[in-house]
């Protein structure tokens, strides 16, 4: 009876869609996937679907991209697409319960989000598989029949209004309104697509309804679906799900020839005031719709030679001249896919915004050497081969990210072809690269200058409406444009060679190794390294990591900031070699933690061993001279300073690491210390740097082991001077918190307040982090529901648990823009109060069963490819003393936990008999405050005002007159 129901529901999922022929062209060649099925289809309502069913995923997602954003926006109703985003998850007709997708989500172990941008909207969720099709359901019902409810609106005005303040202080959106502001009135660009409290209260519910029918239409709408589950079922699944999203009549079409930019910006610089400290410098031209929309992608390509690493480029003698700290170019899309933008970011140095004129002449030199002799063809074979290589060779991604980044690109391209029209260029066309580089000339270009008045020398004179940034206008001079469309090319930017870390050989080295966990390989009084085959991913990739310890890594500020000067050495000194690699999909990072010097390599494996030893070929680094060091000391102080102005969250996060951690330290801290360290102490530092040393070495992927032991020499044999003894190597420490409650109070400047509370649950043990992992999805659900749906007390409400060195601790987290500090706190004891009173209710024993699956899963589904994997093998070897078998032992606990130790262990961990509480209190500024000030019976009776009945009557009536 079931196999022939299951047969009727195929037989009419079939009847409801036609299948779309693949003409991608682009299989994958990570064997990994060889199992992966993939259909694309399109049901009869016009909604476009690409499923893929993968046997080796651990989860499963759902995404639904709309064709509405906010330039769909109704002008008398900014943000409106926005808010939509918000009311689509607060019940449907068929499920309108507004917490229960969210709680169900939670439940089977996923999570789920949603984005607006300007011309599309993404939702998305992923679950374990079990539950996927109830979710998708629910999911599905957001876009057949939201009910918009209005006891929802208030509060998720609310929310929408706390996202926007959270971003009130942020550069990045300062800049992006101004630009709107002063871009072209004709589009809809120009309008405010956030949405506050101020706009989103005026919009009638009857209108977002309204709104909604029009632009939600399924032939404007595209799904992805991605599970283990068989590819019929999920087809199946795929028509039940979404047959019946409505049809809506067609909407005019946005004119892609109306241009976002305006006359007002080109021909002029606009200079905007950061909160900030920060110079820079951004060149942009809108690129025309024949030059956005080319197949051919000469834009792109135009960038990548621009940018590919080597010691002969733009990066390179800007930076030589002392006048940049790291540059940028690339295609921007977020304007759609008709509105592409041609971007030159610089991070600027105090000398490079004196010389803001030269440094953007030296940016027209280089784009004058594109359109003196164009892209070689071998540039546009390796920006292709590269591209291919990329996508053929990917990686397992976590099927959360997965899908939204499918949907996001699912409406710039006809999904016969998907994604191969937005990976590969069709054709090498000397002509559209001679087309693009002669647009991108001075008049054509939108100037943006971020930096003090006190640097730039120019007073802002107006204030963007939605934001508060403070700008000028000012023209640009024509001696200025007659310079920059004259200049001659630069003897010193030129065009890269090839590439020599391109991979070429993408073969899988077959292993004879029988162990399945990592085997120690070395270990002697110079270090120890481990080799981890990780056969279970058959891709080209490797991933290599070493842990430097040396005498001169002490605990403290200054041993800090000493480590990440050498790191801006390291960087500065490399990066010719550093870029490119990372271009061919080899990745580098160097920085200092837990008193180590942690060098990663990952990517290709094929380069990977020649990338590290033309690395350790440049050890010990050459000193830098005097005045390179003075830049890095400005950079890392502005960087220090900066953290100032982060959100108040951020700053008690970092406070509260310090206290936690003793080898943590604040940014403040090192602020303190840079101010103490002369030239000479860095000189002194890095000479002895490598003197004595102890390297913890990790090696893993798709390496033999005779490469890995060879690799292991290398690195001896340069870092192997002397050893540093492992009784003198520094132990990290943890606090246990001494019996409270305790606060700690701190005020900012920064806009907003945040409370951060800690709960010391205790000394580790299986059990009781089994416990705690399952007490934290519940509390995660149930803490932002309460905080953030319905006390309305900020956008970012937070709970999460966490093991650090051998203790529990349970974090409680808010950023908000509406109440303070200390009220928050009380709302969070209230919180936990009310949660254990109700506990078994909250979570019965049913619940209990599928969180403690959804805590398994979480474990598993951390280790989907090489470079996680190899990670946390790299933090077992040297941090849980080589327990590989670590994460098995906790999800065996978390099974074998039973329900009432699970009661237990909750109300040990959060009710009032622990003490252990720590709570970080920031106080910054708020738009409006609402704070009770002390009085007393004496001061009240003297500033009070006393009237007799009759006067206040007749107060009211001359009101009522006016």
């Amino acid at each position: 009876m079931l196999k022939t129901l299951l047969t009727l529901l195929t037989f009419s999922a079939a009847l409801s869609s036609i299948e779309i022929e693949d003409k991608s062209s682009l299989p994958l060649l990570n064997p990994d996937f060889v199992d992966r099925k993939t259909v694309k289809m399109q049901l009869q309502n016009g909604l476009e679907l690409l499923i893929i069913s993968d046997p080796k995923s651990t989860l499963s997602a759902a995404a639904v991209v709309v064709e509405a954003g906010s330039w769909n926006d109704p002008p008398e109703f900014p943000g409106m697409a926005h808010f939509c985003e918000h009311m689509l998850f607060m019940g449907t007709a068929a499920y309108p319960d507004p917490n229960e997708f969210m709680k169900s989500v939670v439940d089977f172990g996923g999570m789920t989000n949603a984005m607006t941008s300007s011309d599309r909207t993404v939702y998305l969720f992923s679950s374990n598989s079990e539950g996927f099709s109830s979710l998708l359901d629910r999911f599905s019902h957001f876009f057949i029949d939201p009910l918009f409810n209005p006891s929802c609106v208030s509060r998720e005005m609310h929310a929408v209004d706390q996202e926007f303040a959270k971003s009130l202080e942020n550069d990045d959106w300062r800049s992006i309104m101004v630009l709107k502001e002063t871009g072209n009135k004709e589009h809809p660009n120009h309008l405010f697509n956030c949405g506050n409290s101020q706009t989103l209260s005026l919009i009638p519910q009857g209108d977002l309804k309204k709104w909604h029918e029009k632009h939600y239409s399924a032939d404007r709408m595209h799904a992805v679906l991605y599970s283990p589950l068989p590819l019929e079922t999920l087809k199946t699944l795929a028509v039940q799900s979404f047959q019946n999203v409505p049809i809506s009549p067609s909407l005019p079409a946005f004119d892609p020839e109306i241009p976002i930019t305006s006359s007002e910006q080109k021909g002029h610089v606009i200079y905007i005031k950061p909160i900030r400290e920060k110079q820079e410098l951004l060149l942009l031209w809108e690129l025309p719709h024949s030059l956005s929309n080319d197949p051919t992608l000469s834009a792109d390509l135009i960038a990548y030679a621009l940018k590919r690493g080597q010691k002969n480029n733009l990066y390179e003698v800007l930076k030589k001249e002392g006048l940049i700290e790291s540059l940028s170019i690339g295609v921007d899309d977020m304007n759609g896919k008709e509105h592409h933008l041609f971007l030159v970011s610089l991070d600027l140095t105090l000398e490079g915004i004196q010389k803001k004129d030269e440094v953007i002449s030296r940016v027209f030199q280089a784009i004058r050497l594109i359109q003196s002799t164009g892209v070689p063809h071998f540039l546009y074979q390796e920006k292709n081969q590269l591209a291919q290589v990329k996508y053929q060779y990917q990686s397992r991604q976590d099927p959360f990210s997965y899908v939204m980044k499918l949907a996001l690109a699912l409406p710039d391209e006809s999904l016969e072809t998907f994604p191969k029209e937005q990976i590969l260029a069709s054709s090498y066309s000397p002509q559209k690269i001679q087309e693009t580089a002669s647009f991108l000339k001075p008049e054509e270009c939108v100037i943006l200058c971020l930096g003090s008045p006190e640097l730039t020398h120019v007073n802002p004179d107006r204030t963007e409406k939605w934001f508060g940034a403070e700008y000028a206008i000012r023209p640009i001079s024509s001696e200025s444009f007659h310079k920059w469309k004259s200049l001659s090319l630069h003897p010193d930017i030129k065009l890269p060679d090839p590439n020599p870390f391109i991979a070429t050989d993408l073969g899988f080295i077959e292993s004879n190794l029988q162990e399945k966990s990592p085997i120690l390989i070395s270990q002697n009084e110079f270090g120890i390294a481990y080799f981890s085959r990780s056969s279970e991913f058959k891709n080209p990739e490797a991933a290599l990591r070493l842990h430097i310890l040396s005498p001169e890594l002490k605990n403290g500020a200054k041993s800090e900031v000493m480590g990440a000067l050498f790191a801006s050495h390291f960087y500065d000194l490399l990066h010719p070699t550093l870029a490119a690699a990372g271009e061919a999909g080899l990745s580098t990072s160097l920085d200092l933690s837990n008193q180590r010097l942690n060098l990663t390599l990952s990517g290709f494996s094929e380069k990977a061993p020649l990338l590290l030893r033309e690395i350790l070929r440049s050890f010990p680094l050459p000193s830098p001279t005097k005045a390179k060091f003075d830049l890095y000391i400005t950079s890392l102080q502005k960087d220090l300073a900066n953290a100032e102005k982060d959100l108040p969250l951020y700053q008690a996060k970092d406070l509260l690491d310090s206290l936690i951690n003793h080898d943590k330290i604040t940014k403040k801290e090192k602020l303190a210390a840079l101010k103490t360290i002369s030239y000479e102490d860095f000189l002194s530092f890095q000479e002895n740097l490598f003197e004595k040393t102890y390297v913890d070495a990790f090696f893993a992927g798709n390496l033999s082991l005779k490469e890995a032991e060879s690799t292991w020499l290398d690195v001896i044999h340069v870092l192997g001077k002397a050893p540093f003894p492992k009784e003198e190597h520094p132990k990290t420490k943890v606090a246990t918190f001494p019996e409270g409650p305790l606060f700690i109070t701190e005020t900012t400047s920064a806009q907003g307040n945040a409370t951060l509370l800690a709960i010391d649950e205790g000394t580790f043990s299986l059990p009781k982090r089994a416990a705690q992992e399952i007490l934290g999805l519940s509390l995660k659900e149930a803490f932002f529901n309460e905080l953030r749906s319905k006390q309305k007390t900020g956008y970012i409400a937070v709970a999460e648990d966490q093991e650090i060195e051998e203790r529990l601790f349970q974090f409680f987290l808010v950023e908000s823009n509406s109440h303070e500090p200390e009220d928050l706190l009380y709302r969070f004891e209230l919180f936990l109060e009310e949660f254990l009173e109700d506990f078994q209710n909250k979570v019965p024993k049913e619940r209990f069963a599928k969180l403690q699956e959804a805590a398994v899963n979480r474990i598993k589904n951390r280790l989907c490819n090489l470079r996680d994997t190899s990670s946390l093998q790299d933090l077992l070897a040297f941090h849980y003393r080589a327990d590989f078998q670590f994460l098995e032992k906790r999800m065996n606990a978390i099974r074998a936990l039973p329900y009432e130790d699970f009661c237990q262990n909750a109300k040990e961990f959060l009710s009032r008999t622990n003490k252990k509480r720590l709570a970080i209190l920031y106080k910054g500024r708020l738009p409006s405050s609402f704070v009770y000030e002390t009085t007393t019976a004496g001061e009240l009776s003297e500033i009070a005002t006393y009237t007799a009945k009759s006067e206040r009557l007749e107060d009211g009536r001359k009101e009522i007159q006016k």
